[in-house]
């Protein structure tokens, strides 16, 4: 038992970050040829290589890394063929079932050790996040389904217990993380099932309202006016009656501040009448009370630092609600950080140059920000030849030249939105270094490659081949690659697939170095029991700068999504250059991603 309660405690963080990945990844039509006027029949050999895929990894010493693809290729599968799709996820969640039962009794009986433990767990709940938005974007119901199927027996045990009992307390963040995940499967589930979808809201809502709530009611709201204003009552009532002396529960004075600010008069009509409503209407003396409530933490506590920000978030609701208590809030908060009150006004109201000049006035870590901002205003409201004079005499050289580079890039994109393009080029041509020249020239060739003048975009971006180096010795070479990578494949392909594959033997460099147990302090993925965690790696392989700061490279930086729509068999042929075999295999299931979903967004990404 101590093991997993230090296992919970430790990984609480990273599952709670984790919960929201759903990283999504917009993929342009444009950028995505029609694969059947290439090469008919390429659908079928994707989906054959996709099942020889599954197979493969069954292979694999990682539990997380068979479950990985299993869930990857039901995403895949779903809009071709859903029977098979839905067995896929099955397996994936039956894994994931019998992985934490054995993980758990591992701790239990002492038979592994307690590090390893940790870490299997961590990553198993990582990932088991990841999986079950992906079943989300497809089926709500089916999520929750497997939210609960899949939950780990303590954490199933935990929640069971009354919310002020020490285990659960002890459990808070991770079951916050349970809570929250039927809470946003359920708002997916209103529009084909709203019946269901409150009553799983409800069960949830006695352990305590969050934002998934007040989302949920705004949904409900375009369909359901007076379901959305009986679920809003019981959300308000629940808020209302919370703990808020509790210094370190900020999340029920989040959601406190999120109430008052989503369901002001603006949104919502505060009345006792019993009228059909044609907006959410509230109980005001209940919201009045969550008001004062509020405004009693603040006035009754002792100022905090970590206080200012939160208070000034809720001023303008309390200068609504009770004007009559707002004023000696404020008061009393002003005086926390009266250099930050002093930066704030300095921002909001003084011109560039009164900016530049009152900067060295503050305190050194503050000076950026003004420099920034000046920067931003004067692209505005000068002229851009002003603004560079004044931004030129700044005293600081680093302070100088990021100052002129936010210059530079707000004016740039301001020239290309209005069609400027002569006086693109001149900030392009003024450039002394090669990295921000690249930005550029890849900036520019996106825009007019969007705007579907291929010939202009593949002059600018042709630029760029020249000034970067397809094996990087180094990390601002390194950088400069990836930049041109950014947008190459949808403009010159064939170039494209020139530079990965130079790339490669530097890319094994790279992954050899970042396949040590003990180097996850760097690396952003995660390496153990002899393969990479395959759902970690487009996360970034660390390269160590040196004297500089490193960098970290991802899987999807190598295009191969979008170089697998040109030529399948020659992406095949450059994936089967990469040395380890956990990579590879990770490498063809993002070019059949390309294949398989085509123009579409793509939810999860390997």
């Amino acid at each position: 038992m101590k093991t997993i309660c230090a296992l919970y405690f430790c990984v609480c963080l990273l599952v709670s970050a984790s919960a929201a990945f759903g990283q999504t990844f917009p993929i342009s039509p444009a950028f995505m040829p029609e694969t059947d006027k290439r090469l008919p029949g390429i659908e079928n050999k994707a989906l054959s290589l996709l099942e020889a895929t599954v197979d493969e990894s069954q292979s694999f010493n990682l539990p997380e890394n068979r479950i990985y693809v299993l869930f990857s290729a039901a995403d895949l599968l779903w809009a071709r063929d859903e029977k098979r799709a839905r067995q896929l996820f099955a397996r994936a969640a039956n894994e994931f079932t019998n992985e934490f039962v054995a993980v758990s009794g591992k701790s239990a009986d002492g038979a592994a050790d307690e590090s390893e433990v940790i870490q299997n767990f961590s990553v198993l709940q990582a990932i088991r996040n990841k999986f079950l938005d992906l079943v989300a974007s497809h089926d709500a119901e089916l999520a929750i389904e497997f939210v609960r199927q899949t939950r780990p027996p303590i954490l199933n045990r935990a929640l069971n217990l009354p919310p002020n009992s020490a285990q659960y307390r002890y459990f808070y963040p991770l079951l916050q993380t349970e809570i929250a995940l039927e809470k946003s499967f359920a708002k997916l589930m209103l529009r084909q099932n709203p019946r269901r979808a409150l009553e799983i809201a409800r069960e949830n809502l006695r352990r305590g309202a969050s934002s998934n709530d007040l989302s949920l009611i705004n949904e409900l709201k375009t369909t359901d006016i007076e379901a959305a204003s009986q679920f809003a009552g019981e959300v308000l009532q629940k808020i209302a009656a919370s703990d808020f002396s509790d210094e370190d529960n900020y999340e029920v004075r989040d959601v406190a501040a999120a109430f008052l600010t989503e369901f002001s008069t603006a949104n919502a009509i505060i009345t006792n009448s019993s009228d059909k409503p044609k907006q959410i209407q509230l109980n005001g003396a209940v919201l009045r009370r969550l008001a004062e409530k509020y405004a009693d933490y603040f006035s009754g506590n002792v100022v905090q630092p970590d206080h200012y920000y939160e208070i000034q978030n809720v001023l303008p609701l309390l200068e609504k609600i009770l004007p009559e208590r707002a004023a000696a809030i404020r008061q009393k908060y002003a005086k926390l950080y009266p250099a930050k009150e002093k930066l704030e006004q300095l921002i909001k109201n003084a011109a560039p140059e009164t900016m530049v000049a009152e900067a060295q006035n503050f305190p050194a870590q503050m000076r950026p920000q003004i420099y920034n901002s000046a920067a931003n205003k004067a692209a505005q409201e000068t002229n851009y030849e002003e603004a560079r004079r004044l931004l030129s005499a700044l005293p600081d050289k680093q302070n100088r030249e990021r100052a002129l580079l936010k210059l530079d890039q707000q004016t740039f994109k301001t020239d290309l939105d209005q069609g400027k393009y002569d006086e693109a080029e001149q900030i392009i041509q003024q450039q002394t270094e090669s990295t921000p020249k690249i930005a550029f020239l890849v900036q520019i060739a996106r825009h007019f490659y969007d705007k579907g003048q291929h010939d202009n975009a593949l002059r600018y971006i042709s630029q760029t081949y020249s000034m970067i180096n397809p094996k990087p010795e180094n990390i601002r070479e390194l950088t400069d690659l990836i930049e041109v990578l950014s947008v190459s494949p949808e403009i010159s392909p064939e170039k494209t697939f020139d530079l990965v594959e130079s790339f490669i033997p530097k890319f094994n460099e790279i992954l050899a170095a970042n396949a040590l147990p003990g180097n996850n302090q760097q690396c952003n993925c995660t390496f153990r029991r002899g393969e990479f965690v395959l759902s970690t790696i487009n996360n970034g392989f660390y390269v160590n700068g040196g004297r500089t700061e490193g960098v970290y490279v991802g899987l999807y930086d190598l295009r191969l999504m979008f170089l697998a729509r040109m030529d399948l068999e020659r992406g095949m042929n450059l994936t089967a250059r990469i040395d380890r075999r956990d990579v590879r295999l990770a490498a063809r299931l993002l070019m059949l991603h390309g294949i398989l979903f085509g123009g579409k967004t793509a939810v999860f990404l390997p």
